[in-house]
């Protein structure tokens, strides 16, 4: 038992949360071919200056280009991939 509590927790390591400033004009395919059909991606600035790819699909991904502009402050949860950000949940605060 303790240990199926343990493996959760490993598998959400990657999980994170984070607040930042839109620093580019979010761009936004279509994919053909694949298991996701849209794709948006944007950067984020954070409050230490450094700046964080961030990808979202499908249905967030069409929200976040009906949504989303350069200059807009966001809170992000999502997983750590690569060299960006998996989107999950979006929050708008300004």
């Amino acid at each position: 038992m303790y240990f199926a509590k343990y493996i959760r927790k490993v598998v959400n390591m990657n999980l994170c949360y984070i607040i930042g400033k839109i620093v580019n004009k979010v761009n936004f395919e279509f994919i053909i071919e694949s298991k996701d059909y849209s794709i948006a991606t944007f950067s984020l600035k954070l409050s230490n200056n450094s700046i964080i790819n961030v990808e979202a699909y499908n249905e967030q991904a069409d929200y976040c280009y009906l949504k989303l502009h350069e200059g807009s402050i966001v809170a992000i949860e999502g997983k750590m991939q690569n060299n960006s950000i998996l989107l999950e949940k979006l929050c708008i605060l300004g």
